[in-house]
């Protein structure tokens, strides 16, 4: 597909299907660039938990994508008639991309909670930053599962690995910690696994990542939790 532009994918079953990655291949070799996956909503975020921007991946020069997943026996639930979304972030006049979904029946399938919930862009400056820090409640009523992460990761420095700490949190009803993360690798683009954390309904996850990075650069991250 040209750069700037979208595609998306229809699932026309009558059933529940499972995506378990998805690849991108472009011509450019030199510039930076990435890929993002959207389900039912084409928006840099997300309005309700697993509706929008489900999972990015970035290249810096003269690498190839890396794959987006969703955990290695795991992949991301597409129910009758929901519709994905695939597009690059690239200049005008970079190289076309195209796109490759694995889709099976479900057996593992799950949702993304992106966090933060808003993509956002952050001029480095001195001392270090922190992304937004606003949770998702558990609303659906049941407990729900939590057991890893795909990261987003560009750190301003022209690397994939964040300089401050990133965290996972699971916290009670009141506000209280129930369950904290704060694995190195979560800092660095790529999946990450863990033991499964249950969400009680009324409770809440969310994710937090801090950098420090030169002026003029941008930096930007975030995790695309595995919520079940």
């Amino acid at each position: 597909m040209p750069a700037g532009t979208y595609v998306k994918f229809t699932n026309h079953t009558d059933g529940f299907l499972q995506i378990d990655a998805i690849e991108a291949a472009t011509g450019e070799t030199q510039l930076w660039s990435e890929y993002c996956a959207y389900v039912g909503e084409l928006v840099t975020g997300q309005h309700t938990p697993g509706v929008g921007e489900v999972g990015c991946s970035s290249k810096q020069g003269g690498e190839n994508y890396p794959t987006i997943s969703f955990g290695g026996s795991t992949g991301l639930a597409i129910a009758p008639g929901q519709v994905v979304y695939l597009n690059s972030h690239t200049e005008p006049g970079y190289k076309s991309h195209v796109y490759a979904l694995r889709v099976s029946t479900p057996t593992a399938a799950l949702h993304a909670w992106r966090q933060p919930q808003h993509d956002e862009v952050i001029p480095c400056k001195d001392g270090e930053q922190s992304t937004a820090g606003t949770p998702w409640r558990n609303e659906s009523g049941r407990e729900l599962h939590l057991s890893g992460a795909s990261i987003y990761a560009e750190s301003g420095r022209g690397t994939n690995t964040l300089s401050g700490p990133a965290c996972i949190y699971v916290m009670t009803a009141d506000g209280a910690t129930k369950y904290q993360n704060c694995d190195a690798a979560l800092r660095t683009r790529g999946d990450v696994s863990f033991p499964v954390v249950t969400i009680a309904p009324g409770e809440y996850v969310s994710a937090q990542f801090n950098n420090t990075c030169p002026a003029p650069a941008v930096w930007d991250a975030a995790a695309f939790l595995r919520v079940w």
